[in-house]
């Protein structure tokens, strides 16, 4: 005996109704997919002019925020009107305004490094010589617990990603590498090959907040006392092949200068008679997936996949609090630590 099957088919109503759309949404999606179009449009009128992202960001850092409103941001929408949506505008001056109060709360902390090679600061610069029109590009490395310059990169040009990338090889070759490695957050310092550098060395990037320099503050003074120090040399004397060497000179003798910060001691003694923590391959690995767990549990709390940057950046400095691996002081006192 042949079995009989019955089918019943749910009409498009019932289930329309239970997803919660409407039968005319439905129609709509439907002759779109029909004609090619993407079925679902954000609401509002399209925006006809290419957005200028870098200029906004720019823009929205510039205006006046307090602690919850911005100031300018009408005038704002009037200029990137055809760009951006007033609803996108908006998300994105509550960020800035977050992100200013941020700022305004960490500018008045400062962290102390407890161990040398545990967070290393890199950035770039430029020294010009007014009378020649002559530049020399610089870019500096320093251990942010001892302030111990490392060997920089000097020439009259900017190098590029592999020449970065090798510089940085050496360094860790010849020192330790570090656990932590502060740098900006474009240009050849996140270059793909200096990227497969640090992952090599199994080191975790810190990248700054966009247009905060005080976040990587200790690298932005030692660009000044270079900076200095090489005017008074007179650099624009020498040729292009003993910059380099000319730089190296100078990091030497900045590091053997007395610092206040060090208790009268220089850098050079700090930075290779100081204890240190080593961290394995296994350790920098166990370090890596705790701030990246930490820092997606932050963001799951907080629903906003845009503000990853700024979690991972809590989710280290909570680890290195943890841990007892820096103190973080305001007004000369000791902020606790929150898990």
């Amino acid at each position: 005996m042949e079995s009989l099957c019955c089918t019943y088919e749910v009409p498009r109503t019932v289930l329309l109704q239970q997803m919660g759309l409407s039968y005319e949404s439905f129609l709509r999606w439907k002759r779109r997919m029909k004609a090619g179009e993407e079925p679902v449009c954000r609401p509002g009128p399209k925006k006809v002019e290419r957005i200028d992202l870098a200029g906004l960001q720019q823009d929205l850092a510039n205006l006046k925020h307090s602690r919850k409103r911005t100031h300018g941001t009408g005038e704002l929408l009037r200029q990137y009107g055809l760009q951006v949506s007033r609803r996108q505008l908006n998300a994105m001056v509550v960020e800035a305004r977050q992100e200013h109060a941020h700022r305004e709360a960490a500018a008045l902390q400062r962290i102390l490094w407890h161990y040398p090679d545990l967070a290393w600061a890199v950035d770039g610069s430029e020294l010009a010589a007014e009378p020649v029109g002559d530049k020399l590009i610089l870019c500096t490395v320093q251990d942010l617990c001892s302030q111990y310059k490392l060997p920089p990169i000097a020439g009259v040009r900017i190098p590029c990603g592999e020449e970065v990338a090798g510089h940085f090889a050496r360094l860790f070759t010849d020192f330790a590498a570090p656990l932590f490695l502060k740098r900006d957050n474009h240009g050849v310092l996140n270059h793909g090959s200096v990227n497969e550098v640090i992952e090599e060395h199994m080191v975790i990037p810190l990248n700054s907040p966009t247009y905060y320099a005080p976040y990587n503050g200790a690298i932005e003074h030692t660009q000044g006392e270079f900076k200095s120090y090489l005017k008074g040399w007179g650099w624009k004397a020498v040729g292009d092949e003993s910059r380099e060497l000319l730089a190296e000179l100078t990091a030497h003798d900045l590091n053997h200068k007395p610092r206040r910060a060090l208790k009268g001691q220089n850098s050079c003694r700090t930075y290779f008679c100081s204890p240190r923590i080593a961290f394995n391959r296994r350790k920098r690995r166990e370090v890596f997936l705790w701030i990246k767990q930490a820092a997606f549990a932050m963001l799951e709390k907080l629903g906003d996949d845009g503000l990853y940057m700024t979690a991972w950046r809590i989710a280290a400095r909570t680890w290195l609090q943890k841990n007892c691996y820096i103190t973080i002081v305001r007004d000369g006192k000791v902020l606790p630590y929150y898990s």
